[in-house]
């Protein structure tokens, strides 16, 4: 049985903890993640909560075969992200380009990671998603979060669209 202590963390740094946490979980399954991947492609994709391995094909596969509405609307997400790798959209601009409101984009992607800790059992959740995300500063900071994907998620998205 796993001890535990409570520690005082400031509000501000409960979500970069809880990274921290999951990171230190998740190093002793890091071979599996590894499976599946080319020498060439990527293995961490940096965020502001850490550094996390990018996803494989066949675990972006998982999202573009699944018929639950979390992934559904990731993978609409990358559809539209697949073309501007490294360009930060934000989710206002998403949301139009998926035929959403910005409520109905944000109830799905909590509903990702919900599937992601359930049917992918990831440890590293809530921050590890193949769609990078961050508020970056402006009036609407909290309603304006921007999301993008890496060179190497669009390129294997791309060859997940075009196989299916």
């Amino acid at each position: 049985m796993t001890e535990f202590i409570n520690v005082p963390v400031p509000a501000h740094l409960v979500t970069d903890v809880m990274a921290y946490i999951a990171r230190r979980s998740y190093a002793g399954r890091e071979g599996v993640a590894e499976a599946g991947r080319r020498k060439d492609e990527p293995t961490t994709v940096s965020s502001r909560y850490g550094r996390f391995h990018d996803w494989s094909i066949d675990r972006l596969r998982q999202v573009q075969v699944s018929g639950e509405p979390g992934p559904q609307m990731v993978a609409d997400m990358l559809d539209v992200l697949e073309g501007r790798p490294d360009e930060r959209v934000s989710l206002s601009e998403l949301a139009r380009a998926t035929g959403r409101e910005p409520a109905s984009v944000k109830s799905s992607l909590a509903a990702f990671t919900k599937w992601v800790k359930k049917e992918l059992d990831d440890l590293t959740e809530p921050r590890n998603w193949p769609i990078n995300y961050q508020a970056l500063p402006g009036h609407q900071v909290l309603k304006e979060t921007h999301y993008w994907i890496t060179a190497a998620t669009a390129e294997r998205w791309r060859q997940l669209r075009q196989a299916a």
